[in-house]
């Protein structure tokens, strides 16, 4: 159920890159009355980025949402298609879960991508991430 709408601003502006020790401490922010985490890395990669890596949708819209009961938290929509964080290297590959191996994809492009290694999206920075992880790819 979505609570409230908000620019892609609104909320990127309080996004603040921190270090994956930092977000365990989860800082919120309160949004018409809701304590709503805000660093997540989920929504670091979106500040990161706000473009699909793979068909280049932009996401436009953020949605404070809620589904029976849950805690709210913030979705990320390209009109009405839901933006994702997606690992480069995926988790399954051995790829870290971290800022560095995560892009925004549209949820159609990710689930095409799946668990995949689609070396014609890596940028420079990936590749030289990649001889720092030693992953055999």
């Amino acid at each position: 159920m979505v609570l409230v709408e908000f620019a892609v601003e609104e909320i990127l502006s309080e996004v603040h890159f921190r270090s994956t020790t930092y977000l365990q401490k989860n800082e919120k922010l309160d949004l018409y009355g809701y304590r709503v985490k805000i660093s997540t890395l989920r929504l670091q990669t979106f500040k990161k980025s706000i473009k699909c890596a793979r068909c280049g949708r932009k996401g436009n819209i953020f949605k404070l949402e809620t589904n029976s009961g849950e805690t709210p938290h913030l979705n990320f929509y390209h009109d009405e298609i839901p933006m994702t964080r997606d690992h480069i290297i995926p988790l399954s590959k051995g790829g870290p879960d971290n800022l560095a191996n995560s892009q925004a994809m549209c949820e159609p492009c990710n689930t095409l991508k799946a668990d995949k290694i689609q070396r014609q999206y890596f940028t420079k920075d990936i590749y030289k991430l990649i001889d720092n992880w030693d992953l055999d790819i």
